[in-house]
């Protein structure tokens, strides 16, 4: 009759470290299987546009043209992720990658586009800056 205790208080210890090791598993999102996965890549100016547009200053429309985007998605590649620069910002020291800090050489001003890239760049832009960071700025 001890023995059947002991195995039956054992196998509820074992049972309650089964629980424990449930809980502790990371748990996965819901899966949708009839969602959509897009065939093309968005694009994407380079971090130095981005980061002009977050501080609200003058950014060239080329930034946000194909050309460029395609130019930006090899060159943040190249540029080494652990790379970052020193700003001062409002009295304080900032840290921010390297590339956010470095203007294209083959930059094109905004009159020199044929008009459908004129047009292309000119939606991108509008979708960056909608959705630009705001930074409070002293008054």
């Amino acid at each position: 009759a001890q023995e059947e205790e002991e195995c039956l208080v054992k196998e509820a210890e074992t049972e309650n470290e089964c629980l424990e090791a449930e809980k502790k598993k990371p748990k996965m999102n819901g899966f949708n299987a009839t969602a959509s996965v897009s065939d093309s890549i968005a694009p994407r100016p380079s971090q130095y546009a981005i980061q002009k547009l977050n501080n609200f200053e003058y950014v060239e429309l080329w930034y946000f043209s194909p050309e460029c985007c395609k130019e930006a998605m090899k060159t943040s590649r190249s540029i080494a992720d652990d790379t970052f620069s020193l700003t001062k910002l409002d009295d304080h020291l900032t840290i921010h990658p390297s590339s956010a800090f470095k203007a294209s050489r083959s930059a094109l001003l905004d009159h020199e586009f044929t008009f459908s890239t004129f047009l292309r760049a000119k939606n991108l832009f509008l979708t960056h800056a909608n959705t630009a960071k705001c930074r409070a700025s002293p008054t």
